[in-house]
């Protein structure tokens, strides 16, 4: 890895398109775009493919306390939002709150979800009121 890599190995996307632009603008009013402008942009743009592919890895992958809506069609509880309190080899296991009578738990296969959120951890007792 490089210097210039390096120096930007721990920038966040935000602060890499705010970099991008400034150099823009300096190209802009400036025919003489140097080499290391070259370099850093290469350098910021493969920070930037990692940083993507890594939030793209960690929306893959559910875990517990994730909301998850159930996307296939032909399932019973088709749309609905369920929060994860397993994981399971054949995917995860979540709940919905009932109002008035608990919680109703379900079994869940990879293919049967999407991953929407995350939801705040309110405890066991907080069901049953």
């Amino acid at each position: 890895m490089t210097n210039i890599a390096k120096q930007f190995n721990e920038w966040d996307i935000e602060t890499i398109e705010k970099r991008l632009i400034e150099i823009q603008a300096a190209a802009d009013g400036d025919c003489h775009f140097s080499h290391f402008n070259g370099i850093e942009i290469l350098a910021l743009t493969q920070r930037a493919v990692k940083l993507a592919v890594l939030k793209e890895k960690e929306n893959t992958f559910v875990k517990v306390n994730d909301i998850v809506q159930i996307t296939n069609t032909e399932h019973d509880w088709y749309s609905c939002l369920v929060v994860v309190d397993q994981l399971k080899n054949f995917g995860c296991r979540g709940y919905i709150d009932v109002p008035q009578q608990g919680r109703a738990y379900i079994r869940l296969e990879h293919t049967d979800y999407k991953i929407v959120g995350k939801s705040q951890n309110l405890g066991a007792d907080y069901a049953t009121g």
